[in-house]
């Protein structure tokens, strides 16, 4: 059984290994900065063409696996049939795989094709669930304001469908966002983002600043600079922090 709250934690555990502090979250650099090795199809099937063959005719986006002599992680992945926000998403699970610890038993046998790509297993939703977290989680798209598919796809760099599923999980959240389990998450978001969740820019001239006290664009002098965010779920999220805090020492 897939365990969203283990997925989503790595995910977080990531963006505060690598200090990631604004969106989109390109999960290319991810990889890197994780030294992971990232070999695409047309490449790698110079060298094994048949295996490459095996995993198109799959139609496997990517795979990833565990050398077991150098320890190395490598994920090899389509890079001619897949669209780019598509693929963002596909390099981001095979991440979650590797975070997940989902690699050990394949080690660097790409051989066996029966072993994995079946859309049932637990490991497959833990590393989508780690992808959704990783490149669009619900609780930053709520505190910058962005509850629309198109607003997602746009800001998070994701697909169509990736979209929509961030918009449902946000109308999900949304009537419960106060509750503690939610609170903390919410809280980790507020203080990794700061910065990027208190973003300014000018309607008039189109700067983009970080200004809390800020009135008029330092650029041309409009006084019409709004935050792209909702700032009532913050002020909501603080006071029941202060709350809970109070109620906890009280009881």
């Amino acid at each position: 059984m897939a365990d969203i709250s283990n997925a989503w934690d790595e995910a977080r555990n990531v963006i505060k290994e690598l200090d990631i502090k604004r969106l989109p979250i390109n999960p290319f650099e991810v990889a890197s900065n994780l030294n992971i090795i990232l070999e695409p199809y047309s490449i790698f099937e110079c060298y094994t063409p048949n295996i490459i063959k095996k995993l198109r005719d799959k139609k496997c986006e990517a795979i990833t696996s565990k050398d077991i002599g150098t320890g190395e992680y490598h994920v090899l992945f389509d890079d001619v049939s897949i669209r780019a926000d598509r693929l963002n998403f596909t390099i981001a699970h095979e991440i979650g795989h590797i975070r997940l610890g989902h690699c050990e038993k394949f080690y660097n046998n790409y051989t066996c094709l029966e072993d994995f790509i079946h859309k049932n297993y637990s490991e497959e939703k833990d590393a989508d669930n780690f992808a959704a977290e990783l490149l669009r989680s619900p609780f930053l798209l709520i505190l910058i304001g962005a509850k629309n598919f198109y607003d997602i796809q746009d800001i998070c760099d994701v697909s169509y469908k990736a979209s929509l599923v961030g918009e449902r999980q946000i109308r999900t959240i949304l009537p419960a966002y106060n509750i503690p389990r939610y609170v903390s998450v919410f809280k980790f978001y507020i203080d990794q983002f700061s910065d990027f969740i208190h973003e300014r820019y000018c309607e008039n001239c189109g700067y983009k600043f970080i200004g809390k006290t800020i009135k008029t664009c330092i650029m041309c002098g409009s006084e019409s600079i709004p935050y792209h965010i909702n700032k009532g779920y913050i002020q909501t999220l603080e006071y029941h922090k202060r709350t809970t805090m109070v109620n906890t020492k009280t009881s």
